[in-house]
């Protein structure tokens, strides 16, 4: 149920509701910029399991071509309703290269800076801001307020919830990495939810594009939810509004 020409379609309705959800929110605020947060996983490769070669739609390579002509389109098309585009990017863990390589060697990177090298020259009010090389997260700051974005494949689920897990190494990150952390931001569980909140950290998941995928049904019982986050972050207030954006 998920192919190249669906996830075309879906990238067009995303593109049109986060159109329409900033037109609605202009009429009462000053909504100048846009943060696009890129959570890994746009491209799916064939060395994370067994036979994936035989259960994606392309060849990775192919993938990353198609990706790149089309987020072109995407971010051109965007940029011309906002002053700044900011692009937050990390890697996730079904564009790594083969599980002998560097970390850093993932088609998800591969995608990010070859979008930044093809859009930089084409429009100039469109920036990216990635992790170190050696990190597959980032601590990034929207609207004076610190976001920490990691995939989420190094959480652990219990019983086949991943809450308990989150939680757990939320609470650890803000210890160890920045206590300043208000908001930390997962992909990799294909739910989208909008956030919840433990102490002084809250924690959001974004959905994903693909409707249903083999692993899930089978290995989990679980069906991805094809959908979106787009939230409204306030200079005093932090996020202020949330809507899931069904694809």
């Amino acid at each position: 149920s998920y192919d190249i020409d669906t996830f075309r379609r879906r990238l067009d309705t995303l593109k049109h509701k986060i159109l329409s959800i900033t037109k609605l929110h202009r009429n009462t605020s000053d909504v100048k910029n846009l943060h696009i947060l890129l959570l890994g996983d746009i491209l799916d490769g064939e060395t994370i399991y067994p036979g994936q070669p035989f259960g994606i739609d392309a060849s990775i390579i192919y993938q990353l071509k198609i990706a790149i002509e089309e987020f072109i389109r995407f971010f051109i098309e965007l940029s011309k309703s906002y002053e700044t585009i900011y692009i937050h990017a990390v890697p996730g863990n079904h564009g790594r290269a083969g599980k002998y390589n560097a970390k850093s060697t993932n088609y998800d990177l591969l995608f990010y800076f070859t979008l930044e090298g093809s859009l930089t020259p084409v429009v100039n009010n469109v920036k990216f801001i990635m992790p170190e090389p050696e990190n597959k997260y980032l601590v990034t700051t929207i609207k004076k307020h610190k976001f920490m974005l990691i995939h989420g494949d190094g959480i652990k689920m219990y019983n086949g919830v991943p809450f308990y897990g989150i939680t757990w190494k939320g609470k650890r990150w803000k210890g160890s990495i920045d206590r300043d952390i208000e908001y930390l931001v997962l992909g990799h569980f294909h739910t989208p939810n909008s956030g919840f909140q433990e102490n002084d950290l809250e924690y959001i998941m974004n959905g994903t594009f693909v409707s249903d995928d083999d692993y899930g049904i089978e290995g989990l019982g679980l069906k991805s939810a094809p959908a979106q986050l787009i939230l409204g972050i306030n200079e005093k207030h932090g996020i202020t509004w949330r809507y899931i954006i069904e694809l």
